[in-house]
């Protein structure tokens, strides 16, 4: 498990005294809420800003006062940023603005909120853009904290995120298999329809560059296609 997962690359705790056979051992579902949990004990100041830490201190105040919903598992859909590097012929979020990220007094609020929800225990937030790997793995990091102030302790959280996979880099890759984040890409299809659909801002086809990362990056990849076609065959290629 070490060799998957390097857990030595959790930078917001010292983790060095927690016995490392015991990390071994963790099915995935407990490691990744070993990780929020230590995430969660990184000190307010040391996380947040000022600005950050004085709406954190003021959500604190408020009463969040929501009611029961017919559910016992949520599954939730933000969009984190608008931001993207891909120029997708059927999607123009990218250019629209402003406030094209997510602002953190926003963010703070959603999650409170979804999070006093009395009856439901499973929450999956699932993550999308624009491109979500344009913001930096901070954000994400400040997510889980927020998460894990809010959430009671019965309730279990995961989190998955939806990127291009165009341009990976170290630092989200780190963090993401630190962590255990559950990851999706959006496929169109076979290449000579995904390329024509899925282009960068140059005009050129994605399909080659996506399974190069899926090949490089070694992590556990869900795939999302847009459309009812037999990528089985491709699939298996990359």
């Amino acid at each position: 498990m070490r060799d998957i997962i390097p857990i030595v690359n959790i930078d917001s705790v010292n983790i060095r005294d927690i016995n490392i056979r015991k990390l071994e051992e963790l099915t995935s579902c407990e490691y990744k809420t070993l990780s929020a949990y230590l995430i969660g004990k990184i000190p307010a100041s040391q996380l947040l800003d000022g600005d950050e830490l004085t709406l954190f201190n003021k959500e604190l105040t408020h009463p969040m006062e929501v009611k029961a919903i017919n559910a016992d598992k949520l599954v939730i859909v933000l969009k984190a940023t608008r931001l993207c590097n891909l120029r997708c012929t059927y999607c123009h979020s990218w250019a629209e603005g402003p406030n094209q990220s997510i602002s953190f007094d926003i963010l703070i609020r959603a999650v409170h909120k979804i999070l006093s929800i009395p009856n439901v225990n499973r929450f999956e937030f699932v993550w999308h853009g624009g491109e979500v790997t344009l913001l930096k793995p901070l954000f994400f990091k400040k997510l889980i904290w927020l998460q894990q102030q809010f959430k009671r302790p019965e309730k279990y959280i995961t989190n998955t995120m939806q990127p291009n996979i165009v341009n990976l880099s170290e630092e989200w890759l780190t963090f993401i298999k630190g962590i255990g984040m559950n990851v999706g890409i959006s496929l169109d299809g076979v290449p000579a329809v995904n390329d024509k659909r899925r282009v960068d801002y140059r005009g050129k086809g994605t399909s080659e560059r996506v399974a190069m990362g899926i090949k490089n990056y070694s992590i556990t990849i869900y795939y999302t296609v847009h459309l009812s076609l037999s990528i089985g065959k491709y699939i298996k290629q990359i």
